[in-house]
């Protein structure tokens, strides 16, 4: 199986090794922290040469894996066994719904994904969805989750145009009514005329983990997790 091959072969060498799928960019140095904290010798993201990293002994005494990846791409990593576990956002969760558990909210990298439109635009939300039927065009990064929200919450079936880039600006020059995205201070939203006018969900980071690799690593991952979630309780200080 790929998974047995990349996590060793199985056997007494697989168990031996932990592969753990983190996130690059904003989650980065908070997921490496939480773990260190948590008990794991890790190194904080190095730039994007090292993508994947072996360290040998940083698991409780045994081998630790790193593969460092997009967040969105974690929970693709742990469904197929290439790594045991991992730490993405509820975003990426939200927006494709894997094969993966969902063990912990870590506490860290909590924003908002939240529907903005222009500042002019705002008070007439949302009785202005009346009258668009199917035309309400909604620029976001999470088409899934902008398709299901907009039906659940206010029966339409919006065009949804996925953007890979800066999606505010889709609202601002008129190309979309309306965005999806993640907020945390909303200063980007200011700054280009946005306001926020529902909130979707809350994001934060969260621990996942392979169901196969939690029932043949069991200890190993048992005793991290107990630790992370003492952490995110807030009863172990990071060291």
């Amino acid at each position: 199986m790929v998974a047995a091959a990349l996590n060793g072969g199985g056997g007494q060498a697989g168990e031996a090794l932990l592969t753990l799928a983190l996130p690059k960019g904003r989650l980065a140095e908070e997921a490496a922290a939480a773990l260190r904290a948590g008990g794991l010798d890790v190194p904080g993201e190095e730039g994007e040469q090292e993508l994947v990293r072996l360290l040998p002994g940083s698991a409780f005494g045994r081998d630790l894996r790193l593969l460092w990846v997009r967040p969105a791409d974690v929970p693709a990593y742990v469904r197929e066994g290439a790594a045991d576990a991992g730490v993405t956002g509820k975003d990426a969760l939200a927006e494709e719904p894997q094969g993966v558990l969902e063990r912990l909210d870590l506490g860290f990298g909590r924003c908002r994904m939240v529907v903005a439109v222009r500042r002019a635009e705002a008070e007439r939300w949302p009785a202005r969805l009346a009258g668009e039927a199917g035309g309400l065009s909604v620029a976001t990064k999470y088409p899934r989750l902008a398709r299901r929200y907009f039906l659940e919450r206010h029966g339409l079936r919006p065009r949804v145009l996925e953007l890979r880039g800066s999606v505010e600006v889709a609202a601002t020059v008129g190309m979309a009514a309306a965005i999806v995205d993640l907020v945390q201070t909303g200063a980007t939203l200011r700054a280009n005329g946005l306001v926020a006018v529902e909130e979707v969900l809350p994001v934060s980071a969260r621990w996942i983990v392979n169901p196969v690799s939690l029932r043949w690593k069991r200890p190993l991952l048992g005793e991290l997790e107990r630790r992370l979630a003492a952490l995110a309780a807030g009863e172990v200080a990071a060291r």
